[in-house]
């Protein structure tokens, strides 16, 4: 039987990178923004997430 992620998986927080011309941000900094509005979204640290 197939196993997939059901319980195994929680949306905690949302980000989202800045909108406007950013010709110099490639798209590992604007994950990187995302992802550090998404931690304070939540409230949590980084080492909080378990992988």
């Amino acid at each position: 039987m197939a196993s997939g992620i059901k319980d195994k998986v929680a949306i905690l927080g949302m980000g989202c990178s800045h909108f406007g011309e950013r010709w110099n941000d490639n798209a590992e900094d604007l994950m990187i923004e995302a992802f550090i509005e998404a931690l304070e979204d939540a409230g949590i640290e980084k080492s909080q997430i378990a992988m």
